[in-house]
């Protein structure tokens, strides 16, 4: 019998064990030498699938992020879109008073405002995953 070690990052994964059933078989260094490559490749494999889970793993998380964050966008985005309707109709009907236009347009403002704080959470989300965050130091009551 021989018994060769798969290596992997934190210590051994596994064991490829090779047994012959000839009788008297004696393992040579030949056998050895394809027994430790054939033991290298399983590594490789092994780590690959490893990968290929995080990477995996990696993209739902993000695909997860996307589908919160376009959720988060779209609802201060509708009403915003909303309140313009609603001043264009008013427009268009010469029923626009000032008190209506300005809470219509003090609503489409606030709305607005909020779309572009999420866009800039979104921005440093992607600053800091790229290590280009700049911090703003000031001091505070």
């Amino acid at each position: 019998m021989l018994c060769i070690p798969i290596a992997g990052r934190t210590g051994t994964d596994g064991v490829i064990m090779l047994v012959s059933a000839g009788d008297p078989h004696r393992y040579d260094s030949e056998d050895l030498v394809l027994a430790r490559d054939l033991a290298a490749r399983a590594a490789v494999s092994l780590e690959n699938n490893r990968l290929l889970v995080e990477a995996l793993d990696a993209v739902r998380v993000r695909d997860d992020f996307l589908a919160v964050a376009a959720h988060e966008l779209r609802t201060p985005l509708t009403s915003l879109l909303l309140q313009v309707q609603l001043l264009e109709r008013a427009l268009d009907h010469e029923r626009l008073d000032t008190p209506s236009a300005r809470r219509g347009l003090g609503a489409a403002q606030n709305q607005a405002h909020r779309l572009s704080t999420l866009v800039d959470g979104l921005l440093d989300v992607a600053r800091l995953a790229s290590n280009r965050l700049m911090l703003e130091v000031e001091d505070l009551d």
